[in-house]
């Protein structure tokens, strides 16, 4: 494939920063989608929109992304990935007052999620990182230069976003949440 972007993704569980970690890595060089199945269809579709070549890379930030590893792991090997660990009872919780929805539903979907993570983990080129070290600029250094290395970081242009909180609106997680079902159904 001539020309094609070099591509990156950055995953975790839902709540762990994987919307504003979308925001910084768009720029002018760079482009990341959050949550793509919000905007394209199907895998394919991704597959479609990552093989452009408008940007020097692309990527996607998304913590559904464990449901579609298989797609990953065969479309884009060894592509960088990096995976924010975040402790499986603070999601949970999370997740519980951001949708109001009961502790097992969201404890269910933390589990099937943690599944699709531990397969990526195998993967080659994959970081891992803590998600309380996001608010670190040498950790976002570090996510940088494995994502998109031949971009130089932008120190200035981090700490401005290390004050810029994104909050998705009730009715996207609920579309979110129905997506999650969805997998979780198609994982049983």
């Amino acid at each position: 494939m001539v020309n094609m972007a070099q591509n990156f993704f950055i995953t975790g569980f839902p709540r762990s920063r994987t919307a504003w970690l979308s925001a910084l890595f768009s720029t002018d060089f760079s482009d990341c989608i959050h949550e793509p199945f919000v905007h394209l269809v199907t895998c394919e579709d991704i597959f479609d929109y990552l093989k452009g070549s408008n940007f020097i890379h692309k990527g996607l930030s998304d913590s559904s992304m464990a449901y579609y590893h298989d797609f990953i792991s065969k479309k884009f090997p060894g592509c960088p990935i990096v995976v924010i660990e975040r402790e499986e009872g603070e999601v949970t919780r999370s997740l519980v007052n951001f949708l109001n929805i009961h502790w097992n539903i969201a404890d269910a979907i933390v589990k099937k999620i943690k599944v699709g993570l531990d397969i990526i983990k195998t993967f080659p080129n994959v970081l891992c990182v803590p998600y309380d070290h996001l608010d670190k600029v040498d950790t976002i250094e570090k996510i940088w230069k494995h994502c998109c290395p031949d971009i130089i970081f932008n120190v200035q242009r981090t700490v401005r976003f290390q004050y810029l909180t994104i909050n998705q609106n009730i009715a996207k997680a609920q579309g979110k949440l129905k997506f999650t079902e969805r997998a979780l159904t198609q994982l049983n």
